[in-house]
C-alpha cells in the first residue's frame, strides 16, 4: 500500500506548481498551520510531522537543505494522495470492521511481545497509544479504499494472449521462482526465558510442542521466499540441517529461537504459471495506469491549494525532528 501511495504521489508534482498558492506567511502563533488542501480535506503541520516520524528514526532525517526539502515535498504529496483516496472511500460508504482494527493491533502487540518495549516504540514513533491506533486505523482505511478503487478500475481490463506472448522477454527475470525457506520460531522478550527454552530443547523437548505449550500455536511460517525473510533469520539458519534449531538469536525486539523445517530451490516457472505471472503483471500495469489517471482527474475536480510559504517554514530539525517556524541557529 505505501509503495502505491508513493508512486501516485508523483502525479501531484506538477499540480503543486499550479496557481492558487497563498503567499502570506502564517501568524507567528500558528504552531499547526494548514499546509495544503484538497477538496474539503486539509494537511496540517502535525500531519507532516507524523509522516516524518514514521519514515525514519528521530535524528536521522536528512538535515541538508536539498535533502530535507525533497523529503518534505514527497511526504506532502503522499499525504494529499491519501486524502483523495480516503475521501473516495468515505463516499463509497466503506466502513472499517472494528474486529479488523483490533486484530491488527493485537498482531503488532504480539510481534513486539513486551509491553514496556511496545510502549517505548509507540511513544517514539507516534507520541502515544491513541495516535498509534489512529495511524493503524487510517492505514486500514487507505488499504480498503485503494483496493475498492483498483477492483473497479480492473473490471474492464482485458489481456489478450498476444499481449502475453509479446511481453515474455520483458518479464523474463520475473519468471523464475525464488528459493524458499520454512522456519518455525519462538519469541521471548527476555534473554533468561529464551535460554530456558533452549535448555529444554537440548534436553530433548520437541520444538513444535514447546512452542504450542507457550503460545497455543506452532510457530510455523510455511514456505516463504528467501528474499522476503529477514536477513537475520537467513543468517541464523543458513548452516542448519532440516529439523535442527538455532541457539538464542537476539534482535531489537527481543530473543528468538528458530527451527529449520525445510528449503526449496528456485527455478524457472512452469509454462502455465509463467503465462499467469505475465498476465498478472500486465493487468497490474493497466490498473496502475488507470489509477494514476483517476487520481489526477479526481484531484483536479476537487481542487488543490498549497501554501508554499507555510510549507517552507516546516524545517528540520529540532531535537531530531521537524518543526514549524523560523530556523534556529545551526538548523538548515
Amino acid at each position: 500500500m505505501g509503495a502505491s501511495i508513493r508512486r501516485l504521489a508523483r502525479l501531484l508534482a506538477g499540480l503543486l506548481l499550479l496557481g492558487g498558492c497563498a503567499r502570506s506567511a502564517p501568524e507567528a502563533e500558528d504552531v499547526d498551520p494548514i499546509l495544503a488542501r484538497v477538496g474539503p480535506r486539509v494537511v496540517r503541520f502535525h500531519h507532516l510531522l507524523a509522516a516524518a516520524q514514521t519514515r525514519g528514526e528521530p535524528g536521522l532525517l536528512p538535515r541538508s537543505g536539498a535533502g530535507w526539502e525533497d523529503l518534505r515535498a514527497r511526504l506532502l504529496k503522499e499525504r494529499l494522495v491519501e486524502e483523495v483516496l480516503l475521501l473516495d472511500g468515505e463516499e463509497r460508504g466503506l466502513i472499517l470492521d472494528p474486529s479488523a482494527l483490533q486484530a491488527d493491533v493485537d498482531r503488532a502487540i504480539e510481534d513486539v511481545g513486551d509491553a514496556d518495549r511496545l510502549a517505548a516504540l509507540v511513544e517514539e514513533s507516534h507520541g502515544g497509544r491513541e495516535a498509534w491506533i489512529a495511524a493503524i486505523e487510517r492505514r486500514l482505511k487507505l488499504t480498503a479504499a485503494e483496493s475498492a478503487l483498483r477492483d473497479e478500475l480492473a473490471a474492464g481490463v482485458t489481456i489478450a494472449p498476444e499481449q502475453v506472448e509479446s511481453s515474455r522477454d520483458r518479464y523474463a527475470h520475473h519468471l523464475v521462482a525464488p528459493p524458499t525457506i520454512r522456519v518455525r520460531q519462538m519469541f521471548f522478550p527476555d534473554a533468561d526465558s529464551a535460554r530456558g527454552a533452549q535448555l529444554q530443547l537440548e534436553e530433548g523437548a520437541d520444538f513444535g510442542e514447546l512452542v504450542r505449550s507457550l503460545t497455543g500455536e506452532d510457530g510455523d511460517s510455511g514456505f516463504v521466499a528467501e528474499d522476503s525473510v529477514p536477513p537475520a533469520v537467513l543468517a541464523a539458519t543458513v548452516d542448519l540441517e532440516v529439523g535442527a534449531a538455532t541457539g538464542v538469536v537476539p534482535s531489537p525486539l527481543g530473543y528468538h529461537l528458530y527451527q529449520l523445517l525445510g528449503r526449496e530451490p528456485g527455478g524457472a516457472l512452469e509454462e502455465d504459471a509463467a503465462r499467469a505471472e505475465i498476465e498478472r503483471r500486465l493487468r497490474d500495469e493497466a490498473v496502475n495506469s488507470r489509477l494514476k489517471a483517476w487520481i489526477a482527474a479526481r484531484t483536479d475536480a476537487l481542487g488543490m491549494f498549497v501554501d508554499e510559504d507555510s510549507v517552507a517554514l516546516v524545517r528540520c530539525c529540532r531535537q531530531g525532528l521537524p518543526y514549524s517556524g523560523p530556523p534556529n541557529e545551526g538548523s538548515p
